[in-house]
């Protein structure tokens, strides 16, 4: 067993890699929401760290030629943000602003997204 063996599990090991360092704020927020997911996302941030990985998205975090993390232009809801995902994990008791993280959007859009009581016009 090799330290690299966790990659086989990572949900990019299953994508197109080029999503994830693409410079389509789109896209990169599709990564991002798909790190999420991703059950090795530990290992991930840590082998970024390592080998000093500098850009695209890493453990679910956008990078650009520097070791802090970045912000993709657009940060709201996409199509693709999955509501019922983001209502367990704050059901779990996973801080609002590590969801926001994990799927790629501020904390202010996932408050938004998960107010029920939210005021219509």
């Amino acid at each position: 067993m090799t330290a690299y063996d966790w990659q086989t599990d990572a949900i990019c090991a299953q994508t197109d890699p080029e999503l994830f360092f693409s410079p389509d704020p789109k896209e990169l927020q599709a990564a991002m929401n798909l790190c999420g997911t991703c059950p090795v996302i530990k290992q991930c941030a840590d082998l970024r760290k390592q080998e000093n990985h500098r850009y695209g998205i890493w453990a679910g975090q956008y990078y650009s030629d520097s070791s802090t993390p970045r912000t993709p232009k657009k940060r709201g809801l996409t199509p693709s943000f999955d509501h019922e995902y983001a209502r367990d994990l704050a059901a779990q008791g996973i801080p609002r602003k590590q969801i926001a993280q994990q799927l790629g959007c501020t904390k202010a859009a996932l408050d938004y997204a998960l107010n029920p009581k939210r005021k219509t016009k």
